[in-house]
């Protein structure tokens, strides 16, 4: 099988509560059946008349884990945190198993201002998350563009010394299979009879290894930041877009990069040739949430009361494409860049390509956020005359912009090493544009 691609709706919402009116249920209605229907409100963007549902189904099956899993998403997607909350913590214990109740408490803690518990909750999700290989798989079958990613990622942890010896015989595998391969073949397949599969699924059953990335004494943020000419420059452009120069401290700056270079965490492989890691997959780290704290801090007036919703890396290959055209469902999206700029050998390009249009507002959200429909968003940007507005990479600049905004990874051209990979990070605060 394949390496799950797990894919994660990006927001959490903010709006005024509905006011639930109880209905009376049909006699053929089930919670099973209300679920149902609660979901296909939900994923159409009708956030409230689903919430109405999810409602219905818990009066019928008090002790039904969806209903109150999706009651409680539904109300952190509509900002009602301390009711996301109840619903999710009453959720808990009727499958503490699942890795989507702690995801979702993770956010719901983000957003109440306590990290820790969003990091127990994440760190929760991330060890109950089922593994790439499952103990009853015949074949270990990986992209070759994450398989290779991965064995460079492992000689590396090897330079530093942080393998064990499990560890070390799961390289010893990873080269082995690498240089008996066909280096075109677009998967690397292992067979369980194998005398390499076995080293091979510790790695991908397994957290091989996690970097502190613990917080910065003195700040993460460059101190020297102006807060208010930041402020007002992002306020006054249209379209709203802020580059930043400098963004973080030295330490902050290489504590994520230490943590993107050498925690095991790519767990996403991305059909165009990139690698995710969203906060349950392990992506979550002290150093991330005080990034976050210190930028709502520095920049009251773009951030305002939003939440943040979600936050996830990517890890890109020096052949491949980046992320194709989109928006994102949220106000504010925080977008930076890690790899220093040595390594990127077009210094014009590498980095963002902003387009001044926004989604159409009778669009859903997998109109302007799935890869399958970019043909569709071209023709829509033709149609409107949008123009691309070129931001390049730079290692440690930040790009915060309206995250209506459509935008896409620019020509990737860096150099071909481990350690020149493009890696960038994403923060996304406020609501989905479903519930504005």
């Amino acid at each position: 099988m394949s390496a799950r691609d797990l894919n994660e709706r990006a927001a959490i919402r903010t709006a005024q509560p509905p006011r639930i009116q109880k209905v009376d249920n049909k006699p053929d209605m089930t919670a099973d059946t209300l679920i149902k229907q609660g979901q296909n409100e939900f994923y159409t963007g009708n956030l409230e008349s689903a919430l109405s549902t999810f409602e219905q189904a818990k009066q019928l099956s008090p002790q039904h884990y969806q209903a109150w899993l999706f009651s409680g998403f539904t109300c952190l997607s509509l900002g009602h945190f301390e009711d996301a909350l109840h619903n999710l913590q009453t959720a808990l214990p009727l499958k503490p198993t699942d890795p989507a109740v702690h995801d979702y408490l993770g956010r719901c803690w983000i957003a109440l201002g306590d990290d820790d518990k969003a990091l127990f909750h994440f760190r929760e999700s991330a060890r109950l998350r089922p593994p790439a290989v499952a103990a009853d798989d015949d074949v270990l079958k990986v992209p070759a563009f994450r398989f290779r990613h991965d064995l460079e990622q492992m000689t590396a942890l090897d330079e530093k010394q942080k393998l064990d010896e499990n560890a070390r015989a799961c390289l010893a595998a990873f080269r082995a299979v690498w240089q008996t391969s066909d280096s075109t073949a677009p998967a690397i397949s292992v067979d369980r009879q194998s005398d390499h599969f076995k080293p091979l699924s510790l790695f991908y059953r397994t957290r091989v290894h996690l970097e502190p990335a613990s917080k910065v004494i003195g700040g993460a943020l460059n101190p020297d930041l102006d807060s208010e000419a930041l402020t007002a420059s992002y306020l006054n452009k249209n379209p709203q877009i802020l580059v930043i120069d400098d963004f973080l401290s030295p330490d902050a700056l290489q504590g994520l990069r230490d943590y993107c270079t050498y925690s095991t965490i790519w767990h996403q492989d991305r059909p165009s040739g990139y690698l995710a890691s969203t906060l349950p997959e392990n992506f979550a780290c002290p150093l991330l949430f005080q990034i976050s704290n210190e930028l709502t801090q520095l920049l009251p007036g773009v951030i305002k009361s939003h939440r943040l919703a979600y936050a996830w890396g990517f890890k890109y290959d020096s052949a491949l494409s980046g992320v194709p055209v989109h928006a994102d469902d949220a106000v504010v999206n925080v977008n930076f860049w890690m790899t220093s700029d040595d390594a990127n050998r077009s210094p014009n390009t590498g980095g963002l390509i902003i387009w001044d249009k926004k989604p159409p507002a009778q669009w859903n959200y997998d109109a302007y956020n799935n890869a399958t429909n970019t043909d569709a968003i071209r023709d829509f940007l033709q149609q409107e005359g949008a123009k691309g507005i070129r931001i390049p990479h730079r290692a440690n600049r930040v790009v915060i912009f309206d995250s209506d905004l459509f935008h896409e990874t620019d020509e990737i051209d860096f150099k071909d090493d481990y350690l020149s990979r493009r890696v960038n990070m994403t923060l996304l605060y406020g609501t989905c544009r479903a519930s504005r």
